[in-house]
């Protein structure tokens, strides 16, 4: 998506490609004008989509400014097909451009020459401004039973019984959730699976190894944007790693979930749990935002791995 980095509301602050997180620094709103170009607005901070010093140069940066009319910040939408529309700048006739072509969080959009490639097409979605608290952004939560990977064999179960990731993937798909929930970035269950498995992390009839969290992250970690942060025994000790923009993974009865998010205002954690069950709360959606005083029991936490960005 595209976002205003930091969600500033500063003039001069940068638009950059973000995954998708529901809040205001990723909505704009379009005002057409009279000579067929669209100022566009953050909601967040109210600055126009600004062509910096309305230069002409491929590669010059698109960043918010405060509003002025001029020809750097008005933009015309142009119809690329299948629901996709490239955006000029009226000031030099350049695309609005995705830098290289890639999809990593931060990347810099710019102004570039017209080359009808997909990394000048843009999707438009209708949405309204995000209200509240970060309870309102968007989760998305990969579950274990998804037939891309469920079938996916890792090691044995009890009694000897061949497992996979649909009926044990909990140790794995919650390292997936975690990492995508904090960076965007997407760790391929199977092949975690098979790395888990590989090096001896996947302990035959009794689940997934602590020890994988730590492991994984040393050795490939840097590929995905993440680092090990070390180990808690409560979700109130990793609370500030929460706000800090963290996640973690935490082992439950019998089960292991990632802790995405704390909530300061109203003091809730956010799970996201790979195996929907109406025992945690999470069957309908995946995931659900608990008080700390409902980690008892069947979600009595016994320990917290921490992930930070890399």
């Amino acid at each position: 998506m595209w976002d205003i980095d930091s969600a500033s509301a500063a003039s001069g602050a940068n638009l950059q490609l973000y995954r998708d997180n529901g809040t205001n620094a990723q909505k704009f709103e379009f005002t057409y004008n009279q000579d067929g170009y669209y100022t566009i607005r953050n909601v967040n901070s109210g600055k126009a989509v600004d062509c910096a010093g309305g230069a002409s140069a491929d590669g010059t940066n698109i960043r918010q400014y405060a509003s002025n009319n001029s020809n750097a910040q008005r933009w015309k939408l142009k119809s690329a097909g299948n629901g996709y529309y490239s955006l000029m700048c009226k000031c030099n006739g350049k695309m609005a451009d995705v830098s290289g072509g890639t999809a990593a969080n931060g990347t810099n959009i710019q102004v570039y020459q017209p080359n009808g490639s997909a990394a000048q097409k843009f999707k438009l979605v209708k949405t309204v401004p995000a209200k509240g608290n970060s309870q309102n952004k968007s989760v998305t939560v990969f579950s274990q039973k998804d037939k891309r990977w469920a079938g996916v064999s890792y090691g044995k179960g009890p009694g000897g019984k061949k497992a996979d990731l649909s009926s044990a993937g909990c140790g794995v798909l919650s390292y997936v959730n975690a990492v995508y929930y904090m960076t965007g970035n997407f760790i391929e269950p199977s092949k975690l699976a098979e790395w888990s498995v590989d090096n001896g992390y996947r302990i035959n009839g009794s689940g997934t190894s602590s020890g994988l969290y730590k492991a994984f992250a040393d050795e490939c970690g840097e590929d995905y944007g993440f680092k090990y942060s070390g180990s808690r025994s409560s979700v109130r000790d990793a609370r500030s790693h929460l706000q800090n923009g963290g996640t973690t993974v935490i082992h439950v009865p019998g089960h292991l979930m990632a802790l995405a998010a704390y909530d300061k205002s109203s003091g809730k954690y956010l799970i996201l749990d790979s195996y929907k069950s109406s025992g945690r709360g999470t069957k309908e959606k995946g995931y659900r935002w608990l008080k700390e005083s409902e980690f008892k029991g069947k979600l009595k936490v016994s320990y917290v791995k921490l992930l930070a960005k890399k």
